[in-house]
């Protein structure tokens, strides 16, 4: 692998063409632009919660708005975008920001350097690149859309994650090792003579299939219960949602039966192996309740407890993708703290139990 040294302008060309309304699309900038698989339509019942949940929301998650999520809240039929990938003959990435024809794909959650600059990086022949933005802030979605991504790049050329300045932490580094992704190289600038970039958010056939083939990946470590409920303890783990009485609502479940596992303790090992098969996981809304969609058994329902100001149904989509169903509970209070009624949170729970598949499977919670 030769290194090449030359100076770019690519960021400071690319702020001038947006700002004068000629930045293209990746779509239309591609030299090649395949459909890898057509779009569907899926058809499943909305989340389950109690009465008037929904009106507690005050505002949605960052980079989305409440009118969408409270949509995706009573929807049935969802419209799933095809899964495309673009190639380009030439590309540039600096910093994790890609430039290709005129265009740009940010890959990393950084400030952009948009001064021009000496470049002394790797020259690289071919390269599918399968990272994103959200997948660089949260672990969540490199376990679940990276990796699909991946398992999606590895058909065209071989496949390079994006490297941003945040470390991986170490379930995410596990789960890439029990994909077969562990040793997928890592770029942060080069020079790319072919790239893949793709559009892959639509959760139509493929990219449910996709999932199911990172699932079966993890029932390499065996389960220590069966059709049992899990509560995932957060106490300030990741961004801080601020559940007051979180502490108390884990006492409750655990004299319920419930496996209550520490998110922040535990090794990814211990999380897969106590999750395994679960018929129900429930946490605060995060990146953490991606270890039950993964984990817990086909058929099973996630309960996600919400904070007030930071509503969304993003991991309505994935539980729909994986065959879970999906609830939740909103809770009380600011933008820092709330707190969520203990009957609520269990009134919901035999919900749960209630929408799990397999019924021979409902109650093994007190085993």
């Amino acid at each position: 692998m030769r290194r090449v040294v030359t100076i770019s302008v690519d960021a400071i060309a690319h702020r001038v063409r947006k700002r004068l309304g000629l930045e293209p699309s990746i779509r239309v900038a591609a030299d090649e632009v395949l459909e890898l698989h057509p779009g569907d339509v899926g058809e499943t019942p909305p989340p389950f919660s109690l009465p008037r949940q929904i009106e507690r929301a005050r505002e949605a998650v960052h980079l989305s708005t409440l009118k969408f999520e409270l949509e995706r809240a009573i929807t049935r039929r969802i419209q799933h975008a095809p899964t495309y990938a673009f190639r380009f003959r030439r590309a540039t990435m600096i910093d994790g920001v890609v430039y290709a024809n005129g265009a740009r794909q940010q890959q990393v959650a950084e400030r952009e350097r948009w001064r021009p600059r000496w470049l002394d990086a790797p020259e690289i022949d071919r390269a599918a690149l399968a990272s994103s933005v959200i997948g660089d802030q949260f672990f969540g979605h490199v376990i679940a859309d990276d990796s699909c991504a991946a398992y999606l790049g590895r058909e065209l050329a071989p496949v390079c994650f994006t490297e941003g300045r945040r470390p991986r932490s170490a379930h995410a580094m596990r789960y890439l090792e029990l994909y077969g992704l562990a040793d997928v190289p890592r770029l942060r600038t080069a020079h790319l003579r072919e790239a893949w970039l793709f559009q892959d958010f639509g959760m139509n056939g493929h990219k449910r299939a996709r999932f199911r083939q990172l699932r079966e990946r993890l029932r390499v470590i065996p389960p220590a219960r069966s059709g049992h409920g899990v509560f995932f303890r957060r106490r300030g783990a990741g961004l801080p949602r601020g559940l007051m009485n979180e502490a108390a609502i884990e006492e409750r479940l655990a004299r319920e039966g419930y496996e209550i596992i520490d998110v922040a303790r535990a090794d990814a090992d211990e999380i897969i192996r106590r999750t395994r098969d679960a018929s129900v996981v429930c946490g605060v809304e995060g990146s953490a309740l991606m270890h039950g969609l993964l984990c817990m058994r086909e058929g099973g329902a996630l309960v996600s407890l919400q904070p007030p100001y930071r509503f969304t149904m993003a991991l309505r989509d994935h539980a729909d993708a994986m065959g879970m169903r999906y609830g939740f509970v909103v809770g009380i209070g600011t933008r820092t703290r709330f707190e969520i009624d203990e009957d609520e949170v269990l009134s919901t729970l035999e919900l749960a139990w209630g929408n799990v598949s397999d019924a021979g499977q409902r109650r093994d919670r007190a085993a």
